[in-house]
């Protein structure tokens, strides 16, 4: 395997995420800093930048295609950020606030919102299972829709390719990997050995998913083949290594180490 350092700067960082530019490939990460938690960007040649440096803890960010909007978590709260070229001019708005946590949000190409949230108003009667679960925030009537009604569910990562989101819900004290077909509205276990999986992300192509392994001090990344559930490991067990995101061109798959 090949590896490259795309951040030489020491420091803590997480929440990986790719934005699918294939011409102009662009990783978003969030920085720890003595006085907040910013975003940071960087290219596959190390061309670093800061983001958003505002109050709070802001973990989580996707950016549309265009690069005119971004959907982004700060403090549990989701913001939107509208940009207009013309005037060169950018807008912040509060998205989705409530009494719980709200975070993970992913930026559909119909301007829709996929996050998630542990607010209990936000369940309205229909589970009363605990936990963080994942909803689809609609953007024109301003809805939410519960799409994973059962078990603590995180980390989704969604495929524009097959229309499926891939997520991490535990099952009997362990976290496994799910599929939700949005078409379908079918759920379907992918994992179900010992050993928590998270931080998953989609290939591009959406036959993959990337994820980190954990069981007992190793963490590893991994890459799963979602029909055959085949698995390769992309790390050696000597090394800890979290927060994997596959990148738009396909071949490189940051990882925190």
């Amino acid at each position: 395997s090949h590896e490259q350092v795309v951040i030489p700067k020491l420091g803590s960082y997480v929440s990986l995420y790719w934005h699918d530019d294939i011409a102009h490939p662009c990783l978003f990460c969030s920085e720890f800093t003595k006085y907040n938690v910013r975003f940071a960007s960087t290219n596959l040649k190390g061309r670093r930048s800061t983001v958003l440096n505002l109050k709070g803890t802001c973990v989580g960010i996707s950016v549309s295609h265009d690069n005119n909007k971004a959907v982004y978590c700060r403090s549990g709260t989701i913001w939107l950020y509208t940009y207009n070229p013309k005037t060169k001019q950018g807008i912040h708005k509060v998205l989705i606030s409530n009494e719980g946590k709200n975070f993970s949000p992913t930026l559909l190409p119909a301007g829709d919102v996929l996050f998630c949230s542990d607010a209990p108003s936000l369940k309205k009667g229909k589970t009363d299972s605990r936990g963080p679960k994942i909803y689809r925030y609609n953007a024109k009537d301003r809805s939410s829709t519960l799409l994973t009604k059962e078990g603590y569910c995180v980390g989704p990562s969604y495929c524009v390719q097959n229309g499926k989101l891939a997520f991490s819900k535990r099952i009997n004290g362990v976290m496994q990997l799910f599929v939700y077909d949005t078409k379908l509205n079918k759920e379907t276990q992918l994992t179900f050995d010992p050993g928590n999986k998270i931080d998953c992300s989609w290939s591009p192509c959406g036959r993959y998913i990337v994820f980190c392994y954990q069981r007992e001090r190793t963490s590893r990344v991994v890459v799963i083949h979602v029909a055959m559930k085949h698995r390769t490991y992309i790390t050696s067990a000597h090394e800890f290594c979290t927060c994997p995101a596959w990148s738009p061109v396909y071949s490189e798959v940051p990882v925190v180490t």
